[in-house]
């Protein structure tokens, strides 16, 4: 990992079912917070269309792109211009595949993608729509060793430390956490930082998408699970927070697992 990375991960609020409009305020946003410094930048889960399945899960088909489609044009666009990295979580569509993924692609410095993550454990009605991920890669990057988990993967704690033990430095969390389960958000990713020793950031979507409403709270930990910056208002804005290599010092619980064991019980 760099020195020290800047990280900026945008509260969104999605308009339901119109990718256009968000893709127009997502380029907007992420210039502002290349200008304010930031070098990696994150959307929440699924911002281009917005959440709600029960309102657009039967237009998500429809409404995936691919990764030569006008979002990654556009961030990839921004990426170039302003030399930072861009985290896009969108409705990815295979050519292969016959459900989009519910995926995050991150968007190099040049402009290129540098890498593809699709959400592992998908949370009730994603099911319907979504093909599940398999993998738990993690990206080589100037700025450091970068992973992906998206919302419901972080209430897994398999899933962050196979990020972790594939070399991740850093964890992004882009989420549509909604609001009656603040109490598991606010827990999780402290957690997940601290028994793995790495940043954690995590960025929610904020906004009311029928009976659904999600309050933000974007948050970044630290290695030992200080919060280091968090929204604290529902409200779209951007968190920002600056990362410092020497904190990822080992941590207290790694040096001391025993895999041999947990193997023999069969987890």
């Amino acid at each position: 990992m760099k020195e020290s990375v800047t990280i900026a991960l945008l509260q969104f609020e999605s308009v339901l079912g119109d990718p256009a409009a968000n893709r127009k305020k997502a380029e907007k946003m992420a210039r502002e917070a290349a200008q304010q410094g930031a070098q990696l930048i994150c959307f929440p889960e699924l911002f281009t269309t917005g959440y709600n399945l029960d309102l657009i899960g039967d237009r998500i088909q429809d409404m995936a792109e691919s990764l030569d489609g006008p979002t990654v044009k556009t961030l990839g666009r921004v990426a170039k211009e302003t030399g930072v990295f861009v985290i896009a979580p969108m409705a990815l569509r295979e050519a292969e595949k016959d459900r989009p993924l519910n995926a995050a692609v991150l968007i190099g410095s040049d402009g290129q993608v540098a890498g593809v993550y699709a959400k592992c454990h998908l949370f009730e009605k994603e099911r319907l729509y979504f093909q599940e991920g398999n993998a738990f890669p993690v990206f080589d990057t100037p700025l450091g060793r970068i992973g992906i988990m998206i919302c419901f993967d972080a209430g897994f704690p398999e899933a962050a430390r196979c990020l972790k033990l594939h070399g991740a430095e850093i964890i992004i969390c882009p989420s549509a956490w909604r609001i009656q389960d603040l109490s598991a958000w606010q827990l999780n990713m402290p957690q997940r930082a601290l028994e793995n020793t790495c940043f954690v950031a995590a960025v929610n979507r904020f906004g009311q998408e029928g009976t659904l409403y999600m309050g933000g709270y974007s948050m970044v930990c630290g290695p030992h699970g200080a919060v280091l910056a968090q929204a604290r208002k529902e409200e779209e804005t951007m968190v920002t927070a600056t990362l410092w290599a020497k904190e990822l010092e080992e941590g207290p619980y790694l040096p001391y697992r025993r895999p041999q064991l947990y193997k023999k019980e069969g987890i």
